[in-house]
C-alpha cells in the first residue's frame, strides 16, 4: 500500500512538471519552424594565407513559439577552409543543436585560408547548412584569400628589391642594414602586423608612380582595425642618408616616417614626394636634427602633429596639404611644429640651428593655431614662408602672400578626401615654382593652386 502511494505521488509530479513546461521549451517536430538569420552572406576581405584571422559572427533566430532542434549545422565543403564555433565548441559539423522558442544561437565563423599558386587575390566560397526534419537553409561564405611574402623579424638580405607580384607582410621589426638598400617598386603592397616596423640603417628607395602607388598599412584588414596605431611605422635611423619615398601611401601606424639623422651636411636624409601619410597615432613625418624635403604630399589626421621638425635641421616643404582635423581623436598639438630644440628624457636640451622653407602649403586643423614656432634653444632660426594658407593667431606670418585663417574648403576630409572644393581660397593663389604635376598627376597651370591638389574644372 505504501509503495502504491509513493508511485502515485511520483506519477502526479511527473504530470504536473510536464504540464508546466514552458511552450518555448517544447519541441514541435511536425510543423515547419520560423527560422531567420542575421545575415544571408558572410564576407571576409583580403585574408592572408596560413594565418589566423578575425572571425565573423551571425545569429540563427527561432521566431517560433516552440523550441527547435536542428539535426545538422555544418559547413558544406568537406575540405572547408573555415571552422565553426557553437556553444564554445569548435568543429565543421554539429548535430542536435537546440534553440528555445523566441531565442537565438550565436555562430562564430573562423577562416584559415590555405596557400596556393595564385598571385592575385582569389575567391574562397563555402556555406553553412542548417537543417532539421522540416527545415533546411544556408548562410553563404565569401572570402578573398591572398598569398604573400611573409617577412620575419630580423635583417633583410643586403640590397633587396621588392616587386608587386605578391604583397609583403612584416611580422615584426625588419631592418635594412648599414651599407645595404631596400628598393620597393611601384604597386608593391606592404602590410604590417601590430609590432612590425621598417627600420633603415642603410637606404630606402620607394619607387611608386601616380598610377601605381606603393602601399604601407596594417595587416588586419577588417573595419575595426582601420585606425591609428596598428603598426609602428618607417624609421630612418642615424647615419642613413639619401632615402627616397615617391608615390606612396602610409596609413594607420604610430609614425609615418620618423627620421633621426644628425650629420654635418645639409644633403637630404629623406625626400618624400607625391605621398599620402594619414591616420597616425603620433606624427606623420617627424625629424630630429635632420635634412628633409617634402613636396606634393598630403599629411593628415595625426594625433601629435602632421609634421614635426625638432632640434634643428634643414626642412623644405613645398605644395603640401597638411591637415589635422582630428577625426577619431583629440589632437595633442598643432599640425606643424618647427623647433630648434628638444628636451630629452634626462631634462638635457638638444639644440641646433634650424632652417625651414614653406611654399604653397595648406596648414590647417581644428586648433586656433596650427603652426608652432619654437626658438627656445636660442639657435639661429631661419624661416621663409610664401603663398601658404595657414590657420594661426600669429599675425607675423601675414606676409609674402600668405593667407591666414581662410578655410581651404576640402571636398570630404572625414573620408580622407582633401582635394579642393569649388570656392576654395587655395585656387590659383600659389606661386609657380616649376612643380608641374600635383599629387594625383594632374597638370598645374600657370596659376597653381596652393596645396598638394590642383583643382581641375
Amino acid at each position: 500500500m505504501r509503495f502504491s502511494f509513493v508511485f502515485l505521488l511520483v506519477l502526479l509530479a511527473s504530470v504536473f512538471l510536464f504540464e508546466c513546461t514552458p511552450s518555448e521549451e517544447e519541441f514541435d517536430l511536425e510543423s515547419t519552424p520560423s527560422i531567420s538569420f542575421s545575415v544571408d552572406t558572410i564576407f571576409f576581405d583580403t585574408l592572408f594565407v596560413n594565418r589566423d584571422s578575425a572571425s565573423a559572427r551571425f545569429r540563427i533566430f527561432n521566431n517560433s513559439s516552440n523550441a527547435v532542434r536542428f539535426d545538422n549545422v555544418s559547413l558544406a565543403s568537406p575540405d572547408s577552409q573555415f571552422e565553426l564555433i557553437i556553444n564554445g565548441d569548435r568543429g565543421n559539423q554539429f548535430q542536435d543543436i537546440e534553440i528555445f522558442g523566441g531565442d537565438s544561437l550565436l555562430v562564430i565563423v573562423t577562416p584559415r585560408i590555405q596557400t596556393n599558386s595564385e598571385t592575385l587575390p582569389f575567391v574562397v566560397l563555402d556555406s553553412i547548412i542548417v537543417s532539421s526534419r522540416s527545415f533546411s537553409d544556408q548562410v553563404k561564405i565569401r572570402a578573398f584569400g591572398q598569398n604573400a611574402n611573409f617577412i620575419p623579424r630580423g635583417q633583410l638580405p643586403c640590397n633587396s628589391v621588392w616587386s608587386n607580384n605578391l604583397p609583403y607582410v612584416l611580422l615584426d621589426t625588419v631592418i635594412v642594414g648599414e651599407g645595404c638598400s631596400l628598393i620597393i617598386n611601384e604597386g608593391t603592397r606592404v602590410f604590417n602586423d601590430f609590432n612590425a616596423g621598417l627600420f633603415i640603417q642603410g637606404k630606402l628607395e620607394v619607387r611608386g608612380s601616380a598610377d601605381s602607388t606603393v602601399l604601407f598599412t596594417n595587416s588586419r584588414r577588417t573595419e575595426e582595425f582601420d585606425g591609428p596605431g596598428q603598426w609602428r611605422g618607417i624609421f630612418i635611423l642615424e647615419g642613413s642618408e639619401g632615402n627616397i619615398v615617391d608615390h606612396a601611401t602610409i596609413r594607420n601606424a604610430d609614425f609615418g616616417l620618423r627620421v633621426g639623422s644628425p650629420d654635418d651636411n645639409d644633403l637630404p636624409d629623406l625626400t618624400v614626394s607625391n605621398t599620402t601619410v594619414e591616420n597616425m597615432f603620433l606624427s606623420g613625418i617627424i625629424g630630429f636634427t635632420s635634412d628633409i624635403v617634402v613636396t606634393n604630399c598630403n599629411i593628415n589626421n595625426c594625433r601629435t602633429g602632421a609634421i614635426a621638425c625638432l632640434a634643428g635641421g634643414n626642412y623644405q616643404l613645398i605644395h603640401n596639404t597638411i591637415a589635422n582635423l582630428s577625426f577619431g581623436f583629440i589632437a595633442d598639438g598643432p599640425a606643424v611644429i618647427l623647433s630648434d630644440n628638444l628636451i630629452l628624457s634626462d631634462d638635457n636640451i638638444l639644440a641646433a640651428p634650424i632652417r625651414v622653407e614653406l611654399v604653397n602649403n595648406i596648414i590647417w586643423g581644428n586648433m586656433s593655431d596650427e603652426i608652432l614656432l619654437d626658438n627656445g634653444g636660442s639657435q639661429p632660426f631661419e624661416l621663409s614662408l610664401n603663398n601658404n594658407i595657414i590657420r594661426t593667431e600669429n599675425e607675423d606670418l601675414n606676409i609674402n602672400n600668405n593667407i591666414l585663417n581662410e578655410d581651404p574648403l576640402f571636398v570630404d576630409p572625414r573620408n580622407f578626401n582633401y582635394e579642393l572644393d569649388t570656392l576654395s581660397p587655395a585656387m590659383d593663389n600659389g606661386i609657380d615654382i616649376g612643380l608641374d604635376l600635383d599629387l594625383l598627376g594632374n597638370m598645374r597651370d600657370e596659376f597653381p593652386d596652393i596645396g598638394a591638389f590642383e583643382r581641375i574644372e
